[in-house]
């Protein structure tokens, strides 16, 4: 570990963030808004991706950074 970081770290933290927010009375939607947010969060963008590669990330976190709280 370093840093604080292990591998897999963003699903074990989206996990923890969604059990804590269940036991806040959370709304679903939000609680599967912010997982996603934390699921994504080490992603690594490299200069050679595509039109068509980041329009795929983009698809893939379409709403993950709106409307959170």
């Amino acid at each position: 570990m370093a840093g604080g970081h292990f591998i897999g770290h963003e699903e074990v933290g989206a996990e923890l963030a969604t059990r804590a927010l269940g036991r806040l009375r959370v709304p679903r939607w939000r609680v599967d808004r912010i997982a996603g947010a934390i699921r994504l969060h080490m992603y690594q963008y490299d200069a050679s991706w595509t039109d068509a590669a980041v329009r795929r990330f983009v698809r893939r976190t379409d709403g993950v950074d709106r409307d959170l709280l």
